[in-house]
């Protein structure tokens, strides 16, 4: 798979004036009749307001975005007490019917020993539990219906996909790609209906690795949110930036 496709701006005399070719162009834009769709690039001086629900633990500082940051960016700091976290959700608008997808660009830590981070979808609104995923090896959740990405060096040095459908844990995959400090991703998880599917690309769109399709891996009627969290594993502070989320879906079972 190649780069991802640039966006083209659709011109300004069909968009606002509703030019004929407008619909085709609303189309080019990357937003298709029938989906529904998400995107947040950061910027301004403040997350926006009464879309996205923020919580710590410890010492953890919440998301927040970095005012002035080229192009935008938001900063996720865990403080220094040994499992200080941050975390970050949507409402809970996106389901595995719906083909749901959610794709970050994720800035890792300048370092990622001591280090756990996940993303994907959860049925759980950001609050103080320890992350989605109690613990990664086996793996257990506090959350009973989710897909997500998760990171965490208590475990190993592995990117992984779990999920959870009603409470039982899928067989989680792993990804064979090492991750590198300070260094941003692509990092995308694929709903299709109870299935879940992983994806890795560099900071310019070229695909590194995908799963194959997890199996059982969310209950596909049960809606979700769209969840970012990171926590240190011992008392160095880690800060994690994402640059960019983007999520969509069917806007019905049958778009």
């Amino acid at each position: 798979m190649g780069r991802l496709l640039p966006i083209l701006s659709p011109s300004r005399k069909n968009m606002y004036r509703g030019g004929e070719d407008s619909a085709f162009e609303i189309l080019e834009f990357g937003v298709p009749l029938g989906i529904n769709y998400w995107e947040d690039d950061f910027q301004g001086a403040a997350l926006q307001s009464g879309i996205y629900t923020t919580a710590t633990n410890d010492a953890g500082t919440a998301a927040a975005i970095t005012v002035g940051a080229l192009g935008g960016r938001a900063r996720w700091t865990t403080g220094t007490t040994t499992n200080g976290s941050t975390v970050f959700s949507s409402g809970l608008h996106y389901r595995g019917d719906r083909n749901a997808a959610f794709y970050a660009y994720i800035v890792l830590p300048a370092a990622i020993t001591g280090f756990k981070f996940e993303m994907g979808f959860s049925d759980t609104i950001a609050g103080t539990d320890n992350g989605l995923v109690a613990t990664k090896a086996t793996p257990t959740f506090n959350a009973t219906d989710a897909a997500c990405l998760v990171f965490d060096t208590t475990d190993d040095t592995a990117l992984t996909l779990v999920g959870v459908k009603a409470g039982t844990a899928a067989t989680a995959i792993d990804f064979s790609t090492a991750l590198a400090a300070a260094t941003g991703y692509w990092m995308g998880v694929v709903l299709r209906d109870d299935r879940a599917k992983g994806f890795l690309y560099n900071a310019d769109g070229d695909l590194l690795e995908q799963t194959a399709w997890q199996e059982d891996a969310i209950t596909e009627t049960v809606s979700t949110c769209l969840w970012v969290y990171a926590q240190t594993r011992n008392t160095t502070s880690k800060n994690m930036d994402v640059d960019r989320i983007k999520a969509y879906q069917r806007q019905t079972t049958s778009s």
